[in-house]
C-alpha cells in the first residue's frame, strides 16, 4: 500500500524487504505454493532486484500448476520488469485459470498494459464469469 499512498512511498522499500523475508520462509516450506512464489517474485521486482526476481519467475514457471493467483502475480512481475510479451502470456494464463477479471481491470500495476490492444483482446476472449 505504501507504494501507492500519497506521501508514503518512502516506506515501501522497508515493507518489501520484510515481505521478501517472510515469503522466502513460506516458499522454503512449500516450494509448490504458486501464489506465495509469485508474490515473492513481484516484491523482488518492485524492490529493484531484477535478477533475483527473474530467478524466482523461473522457479514459478517450473511449477506444474501455479494457480490463478500465481499466474497473475507472474504477469504483474513481468510488467514491472518491462517484459510486456511475457506479462501478456502470464495474464492469459491467469484468465484461463479463472482469475478475477474485475481485479485484472482495476490493478494499478497494469495501467500501462491497458494501452496495449492485446490486453483488451485477452479480456474480450475471456469466458464470462
Amino acid at each position: 500500500g505504501y507504494r501507492w499512498a500519497a506521501g508514503q512511498r518512502s516506506k515501501a522499500p522497508g515493507a518489501y524487504r520484510e515481505a521478501i523475508r517472510l515469503l522466502s520462509v513460506i516458499v522454503g516450506r512449500d516450494p509448490q505454493d504458486g501464489e506465495s512464489r509469485g508474490r515473492l517474485a513481484l516484491y523482488l521486482a518492485k524492490s529493484g532486484e531484477e535478477k533475483p526476481a527473474l530467478e524466482e519467475l523461473d522457479r514459478l514457471n517450473a511449477l506444474k500448476n501455479p494457480g490463478p493467483g500465481g499466474s497473475f502475480k507472474k504477469a504483474l512481475t513481468y510488467e514491472v520488469l518491462a517484459q510486456r510479451d511475457s506479462a501478456l502470456r502470464a495474464l492469459g494464463d491467469a484468465i484461463r485459470a479463472g482469475y478475477s477479471l474485475r481485479e485484472i481491470e482495476s490493478e494499478p500495476e497494469l495501467a500501462s498494459l491497458r494501452s496495449d490492444v492485446r490486453f483488451h483482446q485477452l479480456l474480450a476472449a475471456a469466458p464470462q464469469r
